[in-house]
Order: structure tokens, then sequence, then C-alpha cells
């Protein structure tokens, strides 16, 4: 039997992938609001966990992560501390966790008397006072068991509860990795690239019918 010719192979092979209902689009363009466009561009897919990670990524280093973050529209410097935050921020003394080992400090945040999210903060002696005290974890927005919550008086480079996933990309840029879960949420994973298997310098947007729900920021994580 002859051999197939390079075209007639590839010809072949397309229309056996649209039969079967394959596609082999690798890019991803997303139209803004205001005209313009960001080409996403897939490395790979892993369609067993739902996660799609993406070339060219945006990098994040920590004052870049401090530099992006506002509070109450006042822009905050490294390091990042309670003291940053005002008066309308406390913690939820009836969740404070401190950790002797680590000298750390977990507990829920409070904002205007309502719980918006969970804050650590690290190199505590004690509990006794601990506002200057660097924080090296940020989640905004609460479990999925809980209602949803406002934290728009914080935000990162614009995005706050309530952006869109083409906002979050065109504020942020290209994530690292995207992930599809099962129960229709969507996370969006920025990271600073010197170590793939770090955390440190992070960002993870989780958005519920392509509305932001959380926002979690990790800094220095060890």
């Amino acid at each position: 039997m002859k051999r197939l010719s390079n075209i007639k192979l590839s010809a072949i092979l397309a229309a056996l992938c649209l039969m079967s209902g394959c596609s082999t689009a690798k890019t991803e363009t997303i139209t803004l609001s205001d005209g313009n466009t960001v080409e996403l561009v897939i490395e790979s897919v892993d369609e067993q966990y739902g996660v799609t990670t993406y070339k060219n990524p945006a990098v994040w280093s920590y004052d870049a992560i401090c530099d992006a973050l506002t509070i109450g529209g006042r822009k905050v410097e490294a390091p990042l501390t309670l003291e940053d935050f005002g008066s309308d921020y406390s913690l939820e003394m009836e969740t404070l966790d401190y950790n002797d080992r680590d000298k750390e400090i977990h507990a829920g945040l409070i904002f205007n008397q309502q719980k918006i999210g969970a804050a650590a903060i690290t190199d505590c002696a004690n509990t006794d006072y601990f506002a200057d005290k660097e924080i090296n974890m940020l989640a905004l927005g609460l479990s999925p068991e809980e209602n949803p919550v406002d934290f728009s008086d914080i935000t990162i480079n614009g995005i706050t509860t309530g952006a869109t996933r083409e906002e979050v990309i065109a504020s942020l840029g290209v994530p690292i990795n995207e992930i599809k879960s099962d129960n229709g949420r969507t996370s969006l994973y920025y990271k600073a690239l010197s170590d793939k298997n770090s955390y440190s310098n992070s960002i993870i947007i989780i958005l519920t019918e392509n509305k932001v729900v959380n926002i979690n920021i990790m800094l220095q994580m060890f």
C-alpha cells in the first residue's frame, strides 16, 4: 500500500477530529469593555482535574502585591500590617488562634462589625499586641457554606468582590492556572514564578457565576 502524503494525512486527521468533537484551539481572546483584547495562550489542559495552564503568565512579587492593594481607597506600603487597615477593621477574637511554635496568629477579619474573611499575622511574640506585625496571608470572602460578603473596601489593582473573569484578567494579567471545579467555581491563580512549588507572593481569585466571591493573597509563606 502506498504511503499517504502529508497533505492527505493532515486532512484525514482534521476530519477525524471534527467528527469526534475535539478542539485544536490553543488560544482564547478576551474582548474587554473598552474594545481592547487580551490573548490567553494555552500551554496544557488537564481535563481530569479541570486545570488549564497558560503560557506567559503575569509575575507577581511581594512589593507588586502590596503596591496594588488599596484599603478604603488608600494605598498600602510593604510590609502589610493590621495598622494599614484603619480603625474600621479588627480581628475576630473569638476565633483567634495563636501558634506558639511559628509565632503566628490566625483569626477572622472584621470590617464594621461584619466578618469579611481571615488573616494570618507572623512574628508575634504573644497575643497582646500585633497591629504592627506583618500579615502574610489575607483571605477575603467566606467559605461556600457561609453567606456571601461584600469586601469592596479592599481592592487589588482595582479588583474586588463582584468583578468578572474578564475584568480580573484585564487588570491582573494572564493567570498561570485556571481551575474549574465541580461546584461551579472558577479559580484564577497568579504567583511569582521563581519557585512554581511555592505559594509565596500568590493571588488566588475565586469566581461563582463569573463574579468574584473570594480573593486570597499569600505573601511571605514559609
